[in-house]
């Protein structure tokens, strides 16, 4: 969490709440279907400010099944998908951008 904006890790996660719990009656949306990415560690800006996220990027690729790291292309690619026609039929959903990880889990270090 940064010091300069103590308050955005909070407001990322009751973004992230309302994202993925759609409002329980759809017809509502019009049609519009309502996702959520989650993405797994990505080199930015943002993230390098983070404490320990140097040590967690650098050993995920060794972890995640499809052994690479993830890229702000890769996410961007997710979104479009989600974005466009070919998504259509997909609501509710949470697209996990991160190399097959979150089927993994996290290593305890034992």
């Amino acid at each position: 969490m940064s010091a300069v904006r103590p308050w955005a890790h909070e407001a990322q996660a009751h973004v992230a709440l309302a994202i993925r719990h759609p409002p329980r009656r759809p017809s509502r949306l019009g049609g519009v279907g309502v996702n959520a990415i989650s993405p797994g560690p990505v080199r930015t800006r943002a993230a390098s400010g983070s404490a320990g996220f140097k040590k967690m990027y650098g050993g995920f690729s060794e972890i995640a099944p499809l052994r690479a790291n993830i890229t702000p292309e890769d996410v961007g690619r997710s979104a479009v998908y989600l974005a466009s026609d070919l998504s259509s039929a997909v609501t509710g959903e949470t697209l996990y951008v991160d190399g097959g990880f979150n089927i993994v889990g996290v290593p305890t270090g034992d």
